[in-house]
């Protein structure tokens, strides 16, 4: 299916791909969407959205040339509540404003389909050439959340994301902030320890150039990576903190950090690999 030149004005979530239990079935072979030309804007809730309902899997998506000018949750949501395994979504050439969750993948535990799913994946995500200016809500962090230690977000490469957020905290927490498991919302996650980039749970996670700024001075680090591996930054631009750390990783096995600048790295639990 192909969707191209559209102006979607909502009050809800502007283009949302979802997969319920209202017929009693999964559904296979369901994807292979081009979305081209495409200007949205979300009232309430979610700009380009997957989910929350995910019964059934997630294939092949191409979004390409898309203007994004408002949105209360996500500018660009993917979650997988209800076990769907969602792979190969590929975005590119996006412009992202006035939104409060930047960018938010997430795997949750909420299994509500009628034949006892298990929990699904997020893998063979791309990102090219995204530019995003957040809005009012410096908590919401671009985030990458798997459930648990067997379910991981995995091989996710952002190639030129640039994102530029409000900022503003004073806090130096490097704490995992809750997680309500059954929730898709960017609130689900409490306030990430972050300013730029929180990822925990993710494997094979790679930043090729692009980066991260503020508008108001942080305390908290421009990346906080938690429970990971084969985490790679290259290129990567950021705002230095006000607080002590620029970069922290806990518990990550592989991590490279060749940021621009002279990033000041907290590593415990962790092992670099460049």
């Amino acid at each position: 299916m192909t969707i191209t030149n559209i102006d979607d004005q909502a009050n809800d979530d502007a283009l949302v791909f979802k997969s319920d239990w209202a017929l009693g079935k999964r559904f296979t072979d369901q994807g292979h969407v081009t979305v081209t030309h495409a200007k949205l804007h979300a009232g309430c809730c979610n700009a380009l959205m997957f989910g929350s309902e995910t019964c059934s899997d997630f294939k092949d998506y191409v979004f390409d040339d898309i203007q994004i000018d408002g949105a209360n949750k996500s500018g660009l949501g993917l979650v997988s509540m209800d076990g769907a395994n969602i792979s190969d979504v590929h975005y590119k050439n996006i412009t992202v404003k006035n939104v409060s969750s930047p960018i938010m993948q997430k795997i949750g535990t909420r299994k509500r389909c009628g034949d006892g799913p298990g929990v699904g994946t997020i893998k063979n995500i791309t990102y090219d050439n995204i530019t995003i200016a957040g809005k009012s809500s410096p908590q919401y962090s671009a985030t990458i959340w798997g459930a648990d230690a067997g379910h991981h977000v995995s091989n996710v490469t952002f190639t030129n994301v640039k994102i530029n957020v409000p900022g503003g905290s004073s806090s130096t927490s490097t704490g995992l902030p809750s997680n309500n498991a059954t929730d898709y919302n960017p609130k689900s996650i409490g306030t990430r320890p972050a300013y730029g980039w929180f990822i925990h749970n993710a494997d094979h996670i790679t930043f090729n150039g692009g980066g991260v700024s503020f508008t108001n001075a942080d305390s908290r680090a421009a990346v906080l990576v938690n429970a990971a591996s084969a985490i790679k930054f290259t290129g990567f631009s950021f705002e230095k903190s006000r607080g002590p750390n620029d970069f922290v990783f806990q518990n990550v096995n592989g991590y490279c950090a060749q940021a621009t600048g002279t990033p000041r790295v907290s590593a415990s639990g962790s092992s670099q690999s460049c």
